[in-house]
């Protein structure tokens, strides 16, 4: 089912691979909540990618841990495209075609995903999707970009590729 993960570049569709080996676990999303804060082994040794947002592999988090960070949203997928980790945070960046605005805003009313616009400067928009979930960012995203007219709407993410050998 490789073929359900994908998100749009340029117009063009471009294939993502669900990562087996990791997942990101965004400490500050569990904190904002009022939720429990992940143990701190479970985060020990991950990577931090940005303040609070840690790749971990998936083996480092026992089975109870990771179901309790996903039920308060708190586990975000990672994705592999070519040599990179793409992990997908729960928000959309939408440039809308002119004249579209209204059928736009429609859309994301009666969408699938229920949302709510966080930024709203006409034709550019940035919307979360209310589950917090990077998920129905990217599925939202994409329903937009084959729906209605729009110039871009992708879901905003994180991408982490191997540093470059400076020897050669």
């Amino acid at each position: 089912m490789a073929a359900d993960f994908y998100y749009y570049a340029g117009g063009k569709r471009i294939p993502l691979e669900l990562d087996p080996e990791h997942v990101a676990v965004d400490v500050g999303e569990v904190g904002s909540r009022g939720g429990r804060r992940p143990d701190p082994a479970a985060v020990e040794g991950a990577v931090e990618l940005r303040s609070g947002l840690y790749l971990v592999e998936r083996s480092s988090l026992p089975a109870d841990e990771r179901r309790r960070l996903d039920q308060e949203d708190a586990l975000l997928p990672v994705y592999q495209y070519e040599n990179a980790l793409v992990v997908i945070l729960p928000e959309v960046r939408v440039e809308i075609a002119e004249g579209s605005e209204t059928e736009v805003h429609r859309f994301l009313e009666e969408a699938d995903v229920p949302n709510q616009i966080l930024t709203d400067k006409g034709t550019r928009l940035v919307v979360r999707p209310e589950s917090g979930r990077g998920e129905d960012a990217l599925r939202l995203a994409n329903e937009l970009q084959e729906s209605v007219p729009v110039e871009m709407a992708q879901a905003r993410f994180l991408r982490r590729v191997p540093k470059r050998d400076r020897s050669s």
